[in-house]
């Protein structure tokens, strides 16, 4: 009897979420009762919110089980949208709403963000050239490494993200986690995993259940800040921090007086890896399965590589004469963008304009920007749908049809700052992985998937062969 009464204050609470908002002069679909417009969204997220933009334009709301989330994919509304600060659309109350105070800890959601951004800002962005150098070596070698434990067929998608994740600990935090404790990496994996479907089913029940929904992936956290905390300090300790970890110890401020200053550092770090690896990765395969499916594309990227390769060995740091290369990250970043993205919890009334009207967003809602339905204009790309770099080239210039045609790194108060990095680590993989491996495959490369949190994956297994040249 329990357990029925909990599901039905479940049912009623989701149904109070939703129809308390009915008034709201937002256009809208109510879609199924309690399930709202999930089933839907499962089926075909990109189908789905290009539908009700057609529907309703550029400014709507959908209902994911009683989550409500008002989508925009308006230019005009957007400039409001990316114009707005932390005190009319938070990022830290929406984080905070759906979890991530749980799973990533406190300390990433209301510092973690802003001192990762003034680092970059500070020190990485100001010194190019240095990461592009250094990361390139770390990057080979975790190529190097994880080929030697996939031989013959791999999961492209996976390997590729556990190269970068290997990569990303090495070059940001320490070669010492992996070589410390061998199953880090793929304890992460599994933690990062397991924190993606755990807010995906937090988002849609009541905060106090939340907890326990989450409670597994907290531990999970738990268990690797220890091992993270136990590195950083003998690190610490030996002054032996380099790079970016000795940057976030400086930039944090903490004395090291107590024990719990090691494990903020350490929920820092997983925190930057939550962020600087899975989107990256995919990044970085998805360019590369897309020049498979497209052999003429492949072969000009090959031949700039080549080219580029060559200033490489003689110590010249080149990645900004990737040209072509650049235009195929782009398009991949237009192809795979995040069907919601830039979730943001309004903590005042919002008003936002678009072409045709002014729309008035309450307190106390979640926006959130469609990347996806920006790439997939009709009005701004020609075959939205194709993988076409030179829409990219300078003769063609489709991004800029108008300022909001392509943001795959937001905009505005919240774009990426680390948006340069990632185009720079995509174009050092595919300069490692053409050059340097022949990488191949037998078989169809399966058609986009939009229903995880992340960019766009592939639907089914990515089976490649990989070998040294």
């Amino acid at each position: 009897m329990g357990w029925w009464l909990l599901v039905l204050a479940i049912a009623l609470y989701l149904f109070w979420r939703w129809t308390s908002l009915k008034s709201a002069s937002i256009p809208h679909t109510l879609g199924l009762p309690l399930l709202g417009n999930a089933l839907s969204w499962r089926m075909d997220p990109v189908d789905f919110l290009s539908s009700l933009k057609k529907r309703f334009g550029g400014v709507f709301m959908i209902n994911l089980a009683g989550h409500r989330m008002i989508i925009i994919s308006d230019p005009k509304a957007l400039e409001d949208f990316h114009k707005a600060d932390e005190e009319t659309l938070s990022s830290i109350e929406a984080t905070t709403d759906v979890g991530f105070q749980i799973v990533l800890g406190r300390d990433n959601v209301l510092h973690g963000s802003a001192i990762h951004r003034q680092i970059l800002k500070d020190q990485m962005i100001q010194n190019k050239n240095e990461f592009v150098v250094d990361f390139d070596v770390v990057l080979g070698k975790a190529l190097r490494i994880e080929t030697q434990f996939h031989e013959g067929s791999v999961d492209f998608i996976p390997f590729v993200r556990k190269v970068i994740l290997r990569a990303t600990v090495d070059y940001y935090i320490s070669h010492e986690i992996s070589a410390k404790f061998p199953s880090f990496l793929d304890e992460f994996t599994t933690f990062e995993d397991e924190l993606e479907e755990g807010i995906a089913k937090a988002a849609v029940v009541p905060r106090f259940l939340q907890r326990v929904i989450l409670a597994p992936v907290e531990k999970k956290r738990f268990n690797l800040k220890i091992k993270v905390a136990q590195v950083v300090k003998e690190l610490y300790l030996k002054k032996a921090t380099t790079g970016y970890l000795r940057d976030l110890i400086s930039t944090s401020k903490l004395n090291f007086q107590v024990e719990d200053d090691f494990g903020t550092i350490a929920e820092y770090c997983l925190g930057l890896l939550f962020a600087a690896a899975k989107n990256p990765s995919i990044l970085c395969a998805q360019t590369f399965l897309f020049l498979l499916e497209n052999s003429a594309q492949l072969d000009r990227a090959q031949r700039e590589l080549e080219e580029v390769s060559a200033k490489f060995r003689e110590g010249q740091v080149q990645v900004e004469e990737m040209k072509f290369v650049d235009t195929c990250i782009k398009e991949t970043l237009r192809l795979t963008a995040h069907t919601i993205g830039s979730i943001r919890k309004t903590r005042r009334n919002f008003t936002i304009s678009t072409a045709s009207s002014t729309i008035e967003i309450p307190q106390g809602h979640f926006v959130a920007a469609s990347h996806i339905l920006m790439s997939m204009d009709e009005n701004s790309w020609k075959n939205p749908r194709d993988f076409d770099p030179d829409r990219f080239s300078p003769n063609r210039r489709e991004d800029l049809s108008h300022g909001k045609a392509f943001i795959p790194f937001s905009g505005g108060v919240h774009i990426c700052p680390g948006r340069y990095l990632s185009m720079a680590m995509t174009k050092l993989f595919l300069k490692h992985c053409l050059m340097s491996y022949r990488i191949s495959t037998t078989s169809t490369i399966p058609s986009m998937d939009f229903t995880r949190a992340t960019l766009g994956l592939r639907k089914t297994v990515c089976t490649v062969t990989i070998q040294k040249k």
